[in-house]
């Protein structure tokens, strides 16, 4: 693995009293923590199965009960996405009649497989005349709709009725302000009404908007775009929401949180923008336009960084080496204000998943989603061992209680 991914870690996870799981965007490159999903729901069959074998765990197999097959939206009380990882968290949480995960994880691979070609299908006409993107976006994001609203998928599920909490990020263009999609009231600040109607297809539309990809999407009217904005990596509003969504007279505290975070692939390569200017910064390289590269790389980065400080802290973060070089300089010291990533995210409260691409792969680029497939197998099994043990403690933990 590559030195911008952390090694194994031999740390227990903790459950705590509050569980998330947080999901990067990353357009077709959501395929990677989709299939690490579907190993971790493998092995929660495996770990309930071993429960219910156990005679001395009678009362936590009782607590299953409710769910005799777990699911990923089975396990966490929040489940945050942004962009391809908001339609992950809407695709674990919709619900069918009986209120139970309508898709697993394996299906939330198979909407890549399937769909994915058509979702990011060029109009020719579109291609001819504005084949640069100066005047429209790439996509019509009609098409996303179309494969959303198939009944065997979302069809016309709410959004309220989500098996579990939701926090699928987008940006408002027309109030100049983030706006978050929950299944609790409210989607964005305090005066703004509870809109009790709104639909899976909805916020999975506004989360996947990504400016020069797609259409923003209209909403009571407002302009919705991709929470890439602000939060490419959406593990600090996550957090931040966790520490305040309770029924307590006081918040939570950070100590009480449990979070997996799984991030969509990493390029290490230095950026290349021409001349630096908007042609440069716009389209400079095959993995698409620099300027954007930067801002989502360098967010999903700051966040994994302050995620894992105010979880994990100095106990559980192996500190650079301050040993001379052979040049005589000093290595990273803990006051350092940039940690690496390969000494972040190990647990025992914040887990961080994410594995190097072998080339700068676009957001849009459907050719390469066989080979986005099996860095998400290998990234599982890599990590294997962890999964397993986060797997025993979430089946230990029992399952959300609906609501």
């Amino acid at each position: 693995m590559s030195s911008q991914v952390r090694p194994p870690s031999e740390h227990e996870p903790t459950s705590d009293h509050f569980r998330i799981l947080s999901i990067d965007g990353g357009g077709v490159r959501g395929v990677i923590p989709a299939v690490l999903l579907e190993r971790l729901e493998e092995l929660l069959k495996v770990a309930l199965e071993k429960t219910r074998a156990d005679p001395s765990a009678v009362e936590i197999a009782a607590r299953w009960q409710i769910a005799p097959e777990p699911r990923i939206a089975d396990c966490f009380h929040l489940i945050a996405g942004t962009s391809t990882g908001g339609l992950l968290a809407a695709a674990l949480t919709v619900s069918d009649a009986q209120g139970r995960p309508k898709l697993s994880a394996t299906a939330t691979v198979d909407i890549w497989e399937t769909h994915v070609a058509k979702i990011f299908k060029r109009p020719l006409l579109r291609n001819l005349l504005d084949h640069w993107n100066i005047l429209l976006p790439r996509y019509p994001l009609i098409r996303l709709r179309e494969v959303l609203e198939d009944p065997a998928l979302f069809g016309d599920s709410l959004l309220k009725d989500a098996r579990t909490d939701v926090l699928i990020s987008t940006y408002d263009a027309s109030l100049l302000r983030p706006r978050f999609f929950t299944r609790w009231g409210a989607p964005g600040a305090s005066d703004v009404p509870t809109t009790r109607s709104e639909t899976m297809v909805d916020a999975a539309l506004a989360t996947a908007a990504a400016p020069i990809y797609f259409d923003p999407h209209t909403l009571d009217l407002c302009c919705l775009v991709d929470g890439g904005m602000f939060a490419g990596n959406p593990a600090l509003a996550a957090i931040s929401m966790a520490l305040r969504r309770t029924d307590d007279l006081a918040p939570r505290a950070p100590n009480e949180l449990m979070m997996m975070s799984l991030g969509t692939g990493v390029w290490g390569r230095p950026l290349t923008y021409g001349w630096g200017g908007i042609f440069g910064w716009h389209r400079p390289r095959p993995g698409g336009g620099a300027l954007l590269e930067a801002l989502l790389a360098g967010q999903a980065d700051f966040a994994t960084e302050a995620a894992h400080m105010m979880l994990n802290g100095w106990s559980a973060t192996p500190l650079p080496t301050t040993t001379p070089t052979s040049s005589g300089e000093r290595g990273l010291t803990w006051w350092d204000p940039t940690l690496p990533p390969a000494s972040l995210g190990g647990g025992p409260r914040f887990w961080r998943y994410q594995t190097p691409l072998p080339e700068p792969w676009a957001m849009d680029d459907v050719s390469r989603v066989a080979e986005l497939k099996r860095l998400g197998l290998e990234m599982a099994q890599y990590f294997e061992d962890e999964l397993r043990r986060i797997a025993e403690m979430l089946i230990q933990a029992g399952p959300v209680p609906p609501q």
